[in-house]
């Protein structure tokens, strides 16, 4: 949170905050009728894990440059505009009408004044997001260009290919929401066609995969070509699953994409104390027993069981037999492990288990992260091609 007052009005009260996989610092302002604005800050400043706010300043840790960077506001100047053009369709019989966007174009100030769009075929457009119309049959370079206040532009193409239908992907499997379990191999299968050019060859069917793990994404977890492959289900901890995507390109490089959800069959592991109402730790989070969470069948978690807790109790064993740390393997079907304690007088438990307390436990979501359960995931961090402050190294 800057709270400082050497940067512009405009970041004066903001929450800066940092997607690590994403490599993205936003900041949020908050506006007088309760609502949110969330606003892009810096890009290509990878591996930031913390940001710290002075007077003067915004810092930034980075894991991957291994320094610190120092962000400040350097009055005067204009940075330039980015132009990003985006375009849908991108290719088709003509007539073809096609829905342009200059939404993702920005500007450090904020301040674009105007779009200017060339579509290639003589006609231009002064709006920021014109719908065009091809009639004829052909490859078009279209030209987005912004301006900002101070008369700085910038500009961006795109190819709109006319004549062509664009191709269908199809993945014959898996199919959408199939579920496994961890370290099992799935195979999956697929076929691209084309109106023009019939069946896609190998070569032109690539398949990718996106690892969603809680509020953030892995990309790259899969990367083949060809009609088929296969891939392990692995473990990356609870709240997770795999998109699958199959992409296929004609020989006119008009694509489509075709994705299904890959998901680790689950179960539901409670966890209690006796007496309950103690604090265990699973998987680095920890909560106040009794709790369910869901996980994964095969994966591997660590519980822990505190050696010592309030009123006098000392841990004296785990349902399971296990250590006060241990590893446990997720079974096929749901469970209840339950760490007991014993008073000082080291001869019996302190208090019985509460079946109805069990049977009612609150269903938490892991962090994963080494955290306590009850507590936000770490703060992520900044970035830095950001037209707004002058990030120095």
């Amino acid at each position: 949170l800057y709270l400082g007052r050497s940067f512009p009005a405009l970041y004066r009260g903001a929450y800066f905050y940092h997607d690590f996989n994403g490599g993205v610092t936003n900041f949020l302002t908050f506006n007088g009728d309760g609502s949110v604005d969330d606003n892009e800050f810096a890009s290509n400043m990878p591996g930031i894990v913390q940001i710290t706010a002075t007077d003067d300043a915004l810092y930034a840790l980075s894991i991957i440059l291994g320094g610190i960077w120092r962000i400040r506001y350097v009055p005067g100047g204009n940075r330039p505009p980015t132009a990003d053009a985006t375009a849908d369709p991108t290719g088709g019989k003509a007539p073809l009408e096609v829905s342009f966007s200059s939404e993702r174009s920005s500007d450090p100030e904020r301040s674009i004044v105007a779009y200017q769009w060339d579509f290639g075929d003589g006609v231009t457009s002064s709006k920021a997001n014109p719908i065009h119309t091809f009639e004829e049959n052909g490859v078009y370079e279209v030209a987005l260009t912004v301006t900002d206040s101070a008369g700085s532009t910038s500009t961006d193409t795109l190819e709109i290919l006319v004549g062509s239908e664009p191709p269908v992907a199809e993945i014959l499997e898996p199919g959408d929401g199939a579920k496994f379990r961890i370290g099992e191999t799935i195979n999956f299968r697929g076929k691209g066609t084309d109106p023009d050019d019939g069946d896609l060859g190998s070569g032109r069917l690539a398949w990718t995969g996106i690892l969603h793990h809680n509020e953030h994404v892995h990309y790259d977890a899969i990367n083949a070509t060809g009609e088929s492959g296969k891939f392990v289900l692995e473990d990356h901890g609870d709240n997770t699953y795999v998109e699958l995507c199959l992409t296929v390109t004609d020989s006119q490089a008009l694509e489509d994409q075709a994705c299904v959800d890959v998901k680790p069959q689950e179960v539901t592991y409670t966890f209690n104390t006796v007496p309950s109402g103690l604090e265990l730790t699973y998987a680095g989070s920890r909560y106040e027993t009794p709790f369910k969470v869901k996980t994964y069948i095969n994966a591997k978690r660590i519980v822990e069981a505190p050696v010592t807790a309030d009123g006098g109790l000392t841990f004296d064993s785990w349902s399971d037999g296990g250590d006060a740390v241990h590893d446990i393997v997720i079974a096929d079907g749901d469970q209840v492990l339950t760490a007991t304690y014993v008073d000082a007088s080291g001869d019996a438990p302190a208090a019985e288990e509460d079946a109805a307390a069990i049977e009612d436990a609150p269903l938490v979501t892991p962090e994963d992260d080494g955290t306590e359960g009850d507590a936000p995931p770490a703060e992520e961090t900044p970035d830095a091609e950001t037209g707004q402050p002058e990030p120095e190294a």
